[in-house]
């Protein structure tokens, strides 16, 4: 039970480590993440990793201080540099059995780069929508031009009271867009200013 289970882990482990692996923590209700601190002081040799996105920082800060203070290494993920991104495609093309970058050309690249701001989840999003609309064009290659008109998921319509209720910033960026168009992250960070920001590479994360 989960009653009996720090003991029963200490029992099973003895003097070998253990590692939990929490992924998406930032989805995770309050409980759970009181039972993950209850746990890590429990069990010995227990280490755990919460992998999650920026705001998970700020729930343990509003609800959770207490496990936020046990946090003793804390690594943050910026976004991806061009080179790095045509890196992480020619892995998960070579991964699944291609090799180099193909079928997405250079410049297809650069607008996946472009659009996606460098975010990992976001350019593998991107590259898997680009596949899947593009494989019944007896087409070999995903160009540019293919890239660019690429039909993205459409989102439902959003109420103006809902904009209403949205923070300051979030606001300023959704007037920014309508009035210039499609921007990439760090654009939209350079028109917003970036002075409440320590680096380029948080304003275009926190965008």
């Amino acid at each position: 039970t989960l009653y009996g289970l720090p003991s029963y882990a200490t029992r099973k482990l003895k003097n070998r480590k253990m590692v939990l692996l929490v992924d998406e923590c930032h989805e995770a209700p309050v409980e759970v993440l009181e039972w993950i601190r209850t746990i890590s002081d429990q069990i010995n040799n227990l280490f755990v990793v919460m992998a999650g996105l920026p705001t998970l920082e700020t729930i343990l800060e509003q609800k959770l201080e207490t496990l936020l203070n046990r946090v003793t290494v804390h690594v943050e993920l910026t976004s991806l540099s061009r080179e790095e991104v045509e890196e992480l495609i020619r892995k998960r093309i070579e991964f699944a059995g291609g090799s180099g970058t193909g079928p997405f050309s250079r410049e297809a690249i650069d607008v996946i780069y472009e659009r996606t701001g460098g975010f990992p989840r976001n350019v593998l999003k991107m590259c898997d929508d680009l596949v899947l609309q593009t494989g019944s064009k007896k087409t070999t290659v995903i160009d540019k031009s293919i890239a660019e008109s690429a039909h993205m998921p459409e989102t439902a319509p959003v109420s103006i009271n809902f904009i209403e209720t949205l923070p300051e910033k979030q606001k300023e960026i959704l007037i920014l867009l309508s009035s210039s168009g499609p921007l990439s992250p760090s654009e939209i960070a350079e028109k917003i200013g970036m002075e409440d920001y320590k680096t380029e590479d948080h304003a275009s994360r926190s965008v």
